[in-house]
This record gives structure tokens, C-alpha cells and sequence, in this order.
């Protein structure tokens, strides 16, 4: 009995090909530098499938007897042995195919291996039929290939993992349920988007190539996960937050992977309170392929945790919860709708990422994009290149640091409450910084120009800006260097200040129907117009326009001028119809 132990505790290998092309993670005690925790957070929807049953016992699945655990020194897994065919196969032998497969990792665990590898391969898995005989519902956990805990999966550059075709709206290939310290690398993960027959129940969006579930320390590393009818991957929780068992997914590693032309998502986060993508690559998410249209939301990276608003006590239910993740080092290219997308969360770092589908930071807290290059190389696509917050309670404190911005129909759209937009270049746009219902922000030390001749490069519009200060800023637009008409029209006491920039362009800066502005120490190449506005002060302004100077025309209420340099201007301070209050003195050359 001794020799057989010793004998099971053998090297389980899946080899067809050349075993040193993969990585070598360690075995053993030192499994924990190949699936090292992520650094400690920066202090930091998917719609929530109906509650369905619980999945059912083994036994009650339509598995083969497995196998007896093979036997015998430096032992190579036989793909015969586990009944695995490679190639294309019929539906029942991709079946046999899965079980064969998660049989030999499930022995090869049993007999204390920890680093499972397979090398050239291309095998065909049915991960979508369900294969309880007494529940219809689809389980991820029961019908994927799962991962378990305490266990390396490594994968050469000739592996091919690949769904096989079939009609139904959900299937997860890999499987992390519950798993801890796990390391998955290399390989290729192919879904059947391409071959995908449409159920008829909606929009089948559900078929993910890898997918975490309550996963803790996992690590996937050097993937490539293409063509998935829905997700590349998705990270999620267990169970919903008040549950007794919620086990959100925590300590996740995504690095050097690639997320290619899948159908809904490259990755999706609904559920985690820790998670690292690295050095990732996106491309074409959700664009619509021969045979096979996306599906929304249809963006390179998606963090969306559900939560909806109780109708009768406005009570929030976040049925998911997101915290303390960070995206750096990754591209995007040609995502359908947008790069990345954060709906909800809190303590969320964006930086040195290269995107060409824009940036959106919605209704999350504490949220800081860095450092990121976006180029929107399609002028005839009217891209956002960075949206910073919106009109939720939930949107606050978030920021946009020197980040370059090029191409885009707005370059950075700031909303939201505490929001900060600082040291970006922009160029190249139709409107470059535009303020959107934005309470208590700063925008600063911006560069913004752009040659379009449509284009202006400070734009507020049809908005409230309550104590928003834009200050030491350099614009230039191709028709107007800046722009702010219809603002605090609605009883807003806060005030927009506008201080120490630069506006290049020769055509007026206007004011237009706003309401609480001030207007100081900015130098103005054109004039400065006007109209149906109250409590603006326009004060120590250098104007130099060559027409008028500063012009107000109808509908004014208080308006305050006070020493203003407005050395060329042949009218110095233009009055076509005299406002309800005037307060003017000390501009011009005389008394400067």
C-alpha cells in the first residue's frame, strides 16, 4: 500500500508538445510566490440573475464512472485514459471531453499534485448542457471546468481550450467557485460566438470563457480568452451581501492576458473587494462579427455591481458590492461602445493605460484615472474621452490627472460632486473640457486646444456649477475659446469662479443666461459679450480684443466691472442696454 501512495503522489502531466515553453510556477510550500496577494488597496450591470435553486448533488449528474487514478512513476496523462478526443467532436464526446478533463485535474488534486500542465492541445468542451437529471437551472460550478483551490494550472502557447458550439444563453468555461490560491496561466480559452445557434430566450449573453465566483488569491496570468458569446471574464460574488455565506471575490490578479473580440465584455466586475488588472490587452469587445452582432454593454472593461433604489422608501439595495480595485498598464482598441465603464464603486485606480474608446467614471467614489493616453483615431466617431461623474448621490470625490487626451468629440465631461481635473493635455476636439451638473470641483492647470473650427475648448451648457473654480487653465478653440450659457438658471446659490486662465482666441468669450459667476485675473486674446445674466463680476481681467472690449447687451441684472485692462479695444466697456444694476469702475488704460 505504501509503494501505490507513493506512486499517486507521482508528476501528473497532460504533454503533447514541448514541456519547456511554459512557465514553471513552484510547488509545494512555495505555491504562495506564484499567487502572491495583491498590494493593499489604494485605501480605496449586469443584471442580477433571478434566485434560482440550489445546484444539485454530484451524484445526481449524468457524469460517467470516472476512471481509476492512473498509476505508476513520472506519470504523462494519456488523453486516452480520460477518454478526451481532440478536434472537432460531436456534442456527446465534447461532454465526455469535460468530464474527462475535470476528472484528471479532480485525481490529480486527490494525490497531492499542485501544478497541473498541458501542453499542445486542441480540445472541444460541452460546458452549456445541463446535466442534472431532477433541476433544470444552468450552474456554472457544476457544469464548467473547475479550478479547485491550491492549484496551478499552466498552459503552453499551443493550448487551445474551446467551447463547443451550441444553442444556450449561458456557459462559463473555467470555473473559480470559492477557490482559493489558485494560478492559471498561458493558453487559449476560444468560446463559440462565431457558431453560436440563438436560443430564442433572449439575448444569450451569458456564455463566459473564465469566471470567479467568491474566488480568494487568484491569479490568471499570460490568458488569452477570445470570441466568448458573452464575457472573457467575469468576477463576481457568491452570494448577495446580506446572505449568511457572502463570499465576495477578493485578492484577483489579472495580468498579461488578452481579451479578443468577445461578444459583451472582455471583463465584467459585479462583485470584489480587491481586484488587479495588469498589463491586459482589449480589442474589438462587443463589434459586431460575421454571423454574430454584440451585445451591450459592449466595453472593454465593465465594473457594474447592481443596486436599485427602493420605489416606495428610496432605500438603496446594493444586491453587489465593488471596492479597491485597480486597472494599470492595459490597451483597448475598437471596443463597440467604450473602453472602460465604472457604474458603481468605491477606490478605483486607472492609470497608465492606452485607450482609444474612452474612459467613463460614473456614479463611483473616490475614483483617480492618471496617467492614461487616450487617441481616438476615428473623427467621425463622437467619442467621450473621459466622463468624471454624474448627477448621483453616489458620484463624488473623483479625479482625471494628467492624463493625454486626443481626437475626441469631448474631451473630459465634469460632473458629479468633489470632482478634480488637473494637468490633462487635450487637443483635437469639438468641445474640450465641458461642466455637466458638477458641484464643488476643480478644474486647473489644464492645457487645451484644439484647431477644429467648430471646436471650443471650455464649454458650460444647460447645467448647474455650484463652487466650481477653473483656474490656471490654457484654452483655445477653433470658434471660441470658451463658452457659458444657460447656468444656474434653477434657484442654485453656488457660484462658478473663473480664475487666471488663458483664453486664445480672438472670437468672445460669452456669458449667456448664467446665473452666480465670477470672472477674475484671466487673459482674454478676444472680447468678453454678455447677456441676460445676474451676478456675474468680471474684475483685473486682461482683454485684448481689438473690437469692443467687454459688450452687455439685454436682459442683465447685477453686473460688476472693476479694473479690467482693455488696452486696444475701441469701446472699452460697451453697454447696448443698461442692466437692472451696473457696478463699473477702473477699467480700461485710465486708472489701470
Amino acid at each position: 500500500m505504501k509503494n501505490l501512495i507513493t506512486l499517486l503522489t507521482a508528476l501528473l502531466l497532460l504533454s503533447c508538445g514541448n514541456k519547456n515553453n511554459s512557465p514553471q510556477p513552484p510547488k509545494g510550500e512555495d505555491i504562495d510566490t506564484v499567487i502572491p496577494p495583491p498590494p493593499k488597496p489604494i485605501d480605496s450591470v449586469p443584471v442580477v440573475d433571478p434566485i434560482i435553486p440550489p445546484p444539485p448533488p454530484v451524484e445526481d449528474t449524468i457524469a460517467p464512472n470516472p476512471p481509476d487514478p492512473p498509476r505508476g512513476n513520472n506519470y504523462t496523462l494519456s488523453l486516452n485514459y480520460y477518454k478526451i478526443e481532440q478536434g472537432r467532436v460531436t456534442d456527446a464526446q465534447a461532454l465526455k471531453n469535460r468530464f474527462g478533463l475535470e476528472q484528471a485535474i479532480q485525481d490529480a488534486k486527490s494525490v497531492g499534485i499542485d501544478t497541473f500542465k498541458i501542453g499542445k492541445v486542441d480540445i472541444y468542451f460541452d460546458v452549456s448542457t445541463v446535466t442534472s437529471k431532477t433541476n433544470p437551472n444552468f450552474y456554472p460550478s457544476v457544469e464548467g471546468i473547475n479550478i479547485p483551490s491550491d492549484f496551478n494550472l499552466v498552459m503552453g502557447d499551443d493550448t487551445y481550450l474551446r467551447v463547443q458550439p451550441n444553442n444556450s444563453a449561458k456557459y462559463s468555461l473555467l470555473v473559480f467557485d470559492e477557490t482559493r490560491n489558485s494560478y492559471v496561466s498561458g493558453g487559449h480559452l476560444i468560446g463559440e460566438r462565431l457558431e453560436h445557434t440563438p436560443s430564442g430566450k433572449g439575448s444569450d449573453e451569458w456564455g463566459h470563457l473564465m469566471n470567479i465566483i467568491g474566488g480568494q488569491n487568484i491569479t490568471i496570468d499570460n490568458v488569452e480568452a477570445k470570441h466568448g458569446n458573452g464575457d472573457g471574464l467575469v468576477i463576481q460574488a457568491n452570494e448577495f451581501p446580506w446572505v449568511a455565506n457572502y463570499l465576495s471575490s477578493k485578492g484577483i490578479l489579472i495580468l498579461n492576458s488578452r481579451f479578443i473580440e468577445n461578444r459583451r465584455q472582455g471583463i465584467s466586475i459585479t462583485s470584489t473587494e480587491g481586484t488587479i488588472i495588469d498589463g491586459c490587452h482589449f480589442s474589438e469587445t462587443g463589434k459586431d462579427l460575421p454571423g454574430s452582432n454584440g451585445t451591450n454593454p459592449q466595453f472593454a472593461i465593465d465594473v457594474e455591481p447592481y443596486r436599485e433604489r427602493d420605489k416606495v422608501t428610496g432605500e438603496v439595495h446594493e444586491y453587489e458590492k465593488v471596492s479597491n480595485v485597480i486597472i494599470r498598464n492595459c490597451t483597448e482598441v475598437g471596443s463597440k461602445r467604450g473602453g472602460f465603464i465604472f457604474k458603481a464603486g468605491d477606490n478605483i485606480l486607472i492609470e497608465n493605460n492606452t485607450l482609444e474608446s474612452g474612459l467613463v467614471i460614473d456614479h463611483v467614489t473616490n475614483t483617480i484615472a492618471r496617467n492614461n493616453t487616450l487617441i481616438n483615431n476615428d473623427p467621425n466617431n463622437n467619442r467621450l474621452g473621459i466622463g468624471l461623474g454624474s448627477t448621483s448621490e453616489f458620484s463624488r470625490n473623483n479625479s482625471a490627472i494628467d492624463n493625454v487626451i486626443q481626437g475626441y468629440s469631448q474631451g473630459i465631461r465634469v460632473g458629479g460632486e468633489g470632482s478634480k481635473v488637473e494637468g490633462n493635455k487635450i487637443s483635437d476636439f469639438n468641445r474640450g473640457i465641458v461642466i455637466k451638473n458638477a458641484i464643488n470641483a476643480e478644474v486647473y492647470d489644464n492645457h487645451t486646444a484644439s484647431e477644429r473650427p467648430t471646436s471650443i475648448a471650455l464649454f458650460a451648457h444647460s447645467t448647474y456649477a455650484e463652487n466650481v473654480r477653473i483656474y490656471a487653465n490654457y484654452f483655445r478653440g477653433g470658434r471660441s475659446a470658451a463658452q457659458f450659457t444657460t447656468i444656474n438658471r434653477n434657484g442654485q446659490t453656488g457660484k462658478i469662479s473663473v480664475l487666471d486662465n488663458t483664453f486664445d482666441n480672438t472670437q468672445a468669450v460669452t456669458f449667456d443666461r448664467v446665473n452666480n459667476a465670477e470672472f477674475l485675473q484671466n487673459s482674454v486674446l478676444g472680447a468678453i459679450t454678455v447677456r441676460m445674466t445676474d451676478g456675474l463680476s468680471l474684475i483685473e481681467n486682461e482683454v485684448l480684443s481689438t473690437s469692443y472690449g467687454i459688450q452687455l447687451r439685454e436682459g442683465n441684472g447685477l453686473i460688476t466691472i472693476k479694473d479690467n485692462k482693455i488696452p486696444n479695444a475701441w469701446g472699452c466697456v460697451d453697454v447696448k442696454e443698461q442692466p437692472e444694476e451696473l457696478v463699473e469702475e477702473g477699467n480700461c488704460p485710465p486708472g489701470n
